[in-house]
């Protein structure tokens, strides 16, 4: 699907569901409808887990926190902070921690 291909691409854009309809000249309940078939998640909900999955792994690479959330799509720390706590279950800075931790008993064993 050309529209799933374009978000993972542009995933960090500001990225609205009326522009997407307008780009591939559909839609907005044909969009919804058949993007959720495909994919088994709305529009916006399926923009933020591909946010929150390279996020994940900037903070596995060690970048620092705001830059993470802006350089994935979010126009702000507290948006970016409840959308990776809703995927996550943890805070960003409980997921770098974790991380630390783990990374750190790593190399030690």
């Amino acid at each position: 699907m050309d529209v799933k291909k374009y978000i993972d691409e542009h995933f960090y854009e500001d990225i609205t569901l009326e522009m997407l309809c307008e780009k591939f000249y559909i839609s907005k309940y044909h969009l919804c409808r058949t993007f959720k078939s495909y994919t088994s998640l709305p529009v916006k909900e399926y923009i933020n887990a591909r946010r929150i999955t390279v996020a994940k792994q900037m903070i596995f690479e060690g970048h620092n926190l705001t830059s993470v959330c802006y350089e994935c799509g979010f126009k702000d720390y507290s948006v970016f902070y409840k959308t990776f706590k809703k995927f996550t279950d943890k805070s960003p800075r409980d997921f770098f921690r974790e991380h630390q931790f783990v990374q750190k008993n790593a190399v030690k064993g």
